[in-house]
């Protein structure tokens, strides 16, 4: 089970997140389900903050996020510690349109640089 955690991210259709705890909390958390620990671990939480644009609120309780910060937050869950298979379900709802299409482009640079298989399950858009 230990080595299915450590290649798999999930980031459910729902946000999964515990409000009294902060951005980073999360991140060390989730990274330590990868095995990650120490100074590895230290390098992973920051360059993940930076990579989902959340440096800013990394000491903000997920409570007091938007509900795009904490789709943003759930990713970085999903993709702390190179995991190689990611399933994303609508991983970019609740996102502003910048938003989204900067992680959708994140998502393909990640998964080609990465040798990653990434399951990604979105609702079209269509304009009216």
């Amino acid at each position: 089970m230990g080595q299915i955690r450590e290649m798999m991210g999930v980031c459910p259709q729902d946000n999964v997140l515990f409000d009294k705890l902060s951005v980073k909390e999360h991140l060390v958390i989730f990274g330590g389900l990868r095995g990650l620990t120490g100074q590895p671990l230290e390098d992973a939480v920051r360059q993940m903050l930076h990579d989902v644009d959340l440096v800013e609120q990394e000491d903000s309780r997920a409570i007091n996020l938007s509900g795009g910060q904490k789709r943003k937050l759930c990713l970085g869950m999903a993709m702390i510690g190179d995991p190689k298979v990611l399933l994303l379900d609508e991983p970019t709802s609740g996102m502003d349109p910048y938003s989204r299409s900067v992680s959708l482009l994140f998502f393909l640079f990640f998964s080609f640089c990465s040798f990653l298989s990434v399951l990604l399950s979105v609702l079209p858009v269509f304009s009216v």
